[in-house]
């Protein structure tokens, strides 16, 4: 299942497509395979889906309502219908202070059935690490902070939340970048439970780490079985810009042994590189996606890296795939 945004003719739509395992799009998704959402007649965007046991789909992401962008999810039944039980017609939009916000992760709770949201606000002043947390008919659940919404501001800079994920004991953590003097750096906060911050986590429950050079965005985040987080991202370096990966103990801290420093920069492709996504496979290993520039436009680009940090050189004879469509 992938989703994002269409354009309707004047503005944008959440957008889904669903496809077979040989690529080709499912028509038992909705009779194509697509499947589009509008709010509120103006622009919406998906940008995190969650898979239900039960095989329904949650997308969360934005929708403009008024003036500004509100955090915004939808669940779908397995044939791609809007379920009517989730919130009454299907999807469910939060405003935390009146301003644009926009959720980019969801986590799906085992047992509850709780979706946990994760993103930024504008507080009137800057931006802030922004979650949410929703029972499974789509209502905000009280029982978190006190109104099911929880906004974190480190230290009266603006920060933007991108990857979220869960420990082992439901702690959850928000990772992103925090702007500063010089530029940019990555930045996590974890909470407990209840949603208030973790001080167990480097002593005020958040970090930002200057791991790479003046502008380093943390843009997604995942979880290895022993706890360690890594978070992925990229980092201006000289004239453009390069894949980062930073991986952390669990209390916080870099954890030095990987690639020496706790950080790893790669040069995709010479010019421009993004990674948006990041996933942990079941042998340890560490797959980085998003974008490389080839001197025209973007291409599609994967890395690979051992548990160490080391490029996986038996992925595509180098740890680098590029792929130009």
């Amino acid at each position: 299942v992938l989703v994002g945004e269409a354009r309707n003719g004047t503005s944008y739509d959440f957008a889904l497509a669903r496809y077979n395992a040989d690529g080709t799009l499912d028509t038992n998704f909705d009779g194509d395979g697509i499947v589009f959402t509008d709010f509120d007649a103006q622009a919406d965007g998906g940008r995190a889906v969650a898979l239900q046991q039960d095989g329904r789909l949650v997308v969360a992401g934005f929708a403009k309502v008024g003036d500004n962008n509100n955090f915004a999810l939808a669940r779908y039944n397995s044939n791609g219908s809007l379920d009517g039980t989730f919130d009454q017609d299907g999807t469910v939009t939060t405003d935390f202070y009146g301003h644009n916000e926009y959720s980019y992760a969801i986590l799906l709770e085992p047992g509850s059935g709780n979706l946990v949201v994760g993103g930024y606000i504008w507080d009137g002043t800057q931006n802030d690490f922004a979650l949410a947390r929703y029972t499974s008919t789509g209502t905000l659940d009280t029982t978190f902070d006190g109104d099911g919404m929880v906004v974190t501001d480190f230290n009266g800079r603006s920060e933007w939340g991108y990857g979220l994920v869960r420990q082992s004991d439901d702690k959850l953590i928000l990772a992103g970048y925090m702007t500063t003097v010089a530029g940019s750096d990555f930045a996590m906060a974890r909470y407990h439970e209840d949603g208030i911050l973790d001080l167990g986590f480097s002593e005020d429950g958040w970090v930002v780490t200057n791991l790479f050079g003046s502008n380093d965005q943390g843009l997604a985040a995942a979880m290895q079985p022993d706890g360690k987080l890594v978070v992925a991202g990229w980092v201006e370096e000289l004239s453009d810009t390069d894949f980062a990966v930073a991986r952390y103990y669990s209390a916080g801290s870099r954890d030095p042994s990987f690639s020496g420093d706790g950080r790893v920069v790669t040069d995709v492709n010479g010019n421009y590189d993004y990674a948006y996504a990041t996933i942990m496979q079941p042998n340890g290993r560490i797959v980085v996606a998003g974008a490389a520039n080839n001197g025209w436009d973007d291409d599609f680009a994967l890395v690979r890296y051992y548990s160490d940090g080391n490029l996986d050189t038996t992925f595509g004879g180098d740890g680098l795939v590029i792929n130009d469509y």
